[in-house]
């Protein structure tokens, strides 16, 4: 940058803890854009997927919203609930994920906790 005479201004210096707020936001950003991508991808395959379904079984609306409702009761009868040994391995197999990623996801909360360091003299 030059001034009005032609003489050469040294920009001023980035601001650390501006920079470190900068990087912080930037992490936490990135996170929130992959869950939200990731929860947009899951809903959007599974209405696909029910739709597709609808197509090329022929079902109109009323039969589309029927098969719905009778979904729907399928599920929530009792009878058709997980074993109770098959409900064992996905709750371990969650608790396993959740083991495995725990060290890295508490130094990422971590990090984005600590006051950002200044190097003020």
């Amino acid at each position: 940058m030059t001034d009005s005479i032609g003489e050469a201004k040294a920009r001023p210096p980035i601001d650390e803890r501006f920079l470190g707020n900068m990087v912080s936001f930037a992490i936490k950003a990135c996170i929130v854009a992959v869950v939200i991508s990731a929860a947009t991808i899951f809903v959007a395959d599974s209405i696909i997927d029910n739709v597709k379904d609808a197509i090329a079984s022929g079902t109109s609306g009323a039969q589309f919203w029927g098969k719905i409702e009778r979904e729907l009761d399928r599920a929530a009868d009792p009878a058709s609930d997980l074993p109770p040994e098959k409900k064992q391995k996905l709750l371990n197999d969650v608790r396993l994920i959740v083991v495995r990623w725990r060290p890295f996801l508490d130094t990422v909360r971590s990090e984005l906790q600590k006051a950002p360091e200044t190097n003020e003299h």
